[in-house]
């Protein structure tokens, strides 16, 4: 499979997967190592950002305790609501209408956000049956 045909595939997680639901309001897919993989237009996520919320993700304590001070992602920033270690972080926005789910799989991260309209709870549950389906599939 070439770049290009392995990159449409991805787009296509991000596009019909994520943001056709109406669930989510923006995402994207980095490999752990903070490559982009797919993105929705506008987003962006620091590569430095991808790693150091992967190190989170798995636990290490050091990187965890980082959270407390807030979830960067790309240039906006949000309050550490949750984490579940090797799954998600959660953060909100100070409204808590907005916010960001951080979902981690074998070989990726995942990350989507909601807005006015999108109950959390929905946007996490799009998120974490795409994560699934990329954990059978060893991604």
């Amino acid at each position: 499979m070439t770049n290009v045909s392995k990159r449409k595939q991805w787009q296509a997680y991000v596009d019909d997967a994520l943001l056709r639901t109406g669930q989510v309001q923006s995402a994207a897919i980095y490999g752990l190592d903070g490559k982009e993989w797919a993105t929705s237009s506008g987003f962006q996520v620091k590569p430095e950002q991808v790693t150091k919320l992967a190190a989170c993700i798995v636990g290490d304590s050091a990187e965890s305790s980082d959270l407390y001070n807030g979830v960067q992602v790309g240039d906006e920033s949000y309050v550490f609501y949750k984490c579940i270690p090797d799954k998600y972080i959660h953060g909100r926005k100070s409204t808590k209408e907005e916010g960001i789910f951080i979902m981690k799989t074998r070989k990726a991260m995942l990350f989507g956000t909601y807005g006015r309209g999108i109950q959390y709870e929905n946007c996490c549950s799009v998120l974490e049956k795409l994560a699934d389906y990329l954990k059978e599939k060893n991604l």
